[in-house]
């Protein structure tokens, strides 16, 4: 059991900033999963619909088809579910960046804007600082500060 001055020196050379980059990295396919699911939905970030829609016409009914969850003429972004799979997110910095290594996700950003697709709306937000983040977070300064 550590004692009150060895939790101080330990609180003193705490680095939160790298426990916290080290959970978001650990963590980065877990925020992949949400935008993913929530993209499945046709929301955007803000939680909102995907906009613009597709045009109407057949791909627009074929789309609806095959996923009712968003709404005729909803963008989901998956067809044959390749986008979704070749989607990876990569810590830069402070800033966790998702992309999708298919050849026509950069005719999806351009038309639609890398805001309206990569980004988690503010539940999915909560949900992925406080159910995957926190508890590693929390385990690791439990670890380096001797407190339980």
């Amino acid at each position: 059991m550590a004692t009150p001055g060895d939790i101080m020196d330990n609180l003193e050379q705490l680095d939160l900033k790298g426990i916290i980059l080290e959970a978001v990295e650990a963590h980065k396919e877990d925020y992949v999963r949400h935008n993913l699911d929530q993209l499945y939905a046709g929301m955007n970030p803000e939680g909102q619909k995907i906009t613009p829609e597709y045009k109407p016409g057949p791909y627009r009914r074929k789309k609806a088809r095959m996923n009712s969850a968003p709404g005729e003429g909803t963008p989901d972004f998956y067809l044959t579910g390749t986008m979704h799979e070749e989607t990876k997110a990569e810590v830069d910095g402070e800033e966790i960046e998702i992309k999708s290594n298919v050849d026509y996700a950069k005719y999806n950003e351009e038309r639609w804007g890398d805001q309206e697709i990569w980004g988690l709306t503010p539940e999915n937000h909560s949900q992925f600082v406080f159910e995957e983040l926190q508890p590693m977070i929390l385990e690791r300064i439990s670890e380096q500060t001797g407190m339980t």
